[in-house]
């Protein structure tokens, strides 16, 4: 299998896979029983300097190519799909709540995020909208029920 890096200073809990390529930042620190998933990129302290560290918390499953950064926090046994970017300047629209998420308030446990997209803001830049163009952003579609919990069975298994 092809390396994974973890690097100084995270902590990574027991019980925790860490699949190939995936990236581990420093001060990084990762629950009990979470899953990364091939080619996730969870981001560090020092890069830049002094932002607080990522959390991801107990049993959270983080698919192939996620990318979290700039100190987001993961809720226990959130599901963040294949793709999804979770930073600071990516807004994260709850649709089940019917709300946005503040900046820095953490993906709520049980929470299955998947990426989306969304309309640019036409008083800002006009030209974008007149072009049809969309921003990145993420989206809570749902929490953990029966259904969610069978497709990710094949965790048990795994471990």
């Amino acid at each position: 299998m092809p390396p994974a890096y973890i690097n100084i200073g995270a902590f990574v809990d027991s019980g925790t896979m860490v699949d190939s390529h995936a990236l581990v930042g420093s001060c990084a620190q990762i629950g009990k029983n979470v899953h990364l998933s091939a080619g996730v990129q969870i981001g560090g302290v020092l890069e830049p300097i002094g932002l607080t560290p990522v959390i991801i918390e107990d049993n959270a499953f983080i698919g192939a190519g996620a990318v979290i950064v700039e100190g987001i926090q993961v809720g226990e046994r959130a599901v963040i799909a294949p793709g999804v970017i979770l930073s600071k300047g990516v807004p994260v629209y709850d649709c089940v709540n019917e709300r946005q998420l503040e900046i820095g308030e953490p993906i709520p446990a049980d929470a299955i995020v998947v990426p989306g997209n969304r309309p640019v803001n036409a008083s800002k830049l006009p030209w974008a909208k007149e072009m049809g163009l969309t921003m990145n952003c993420a989206m809570i579609v749902k929490y953990r029920d029966e259904k969610s919990e069978a497709s990710l069975e094949l965790e048990s298994f795994l471990r």
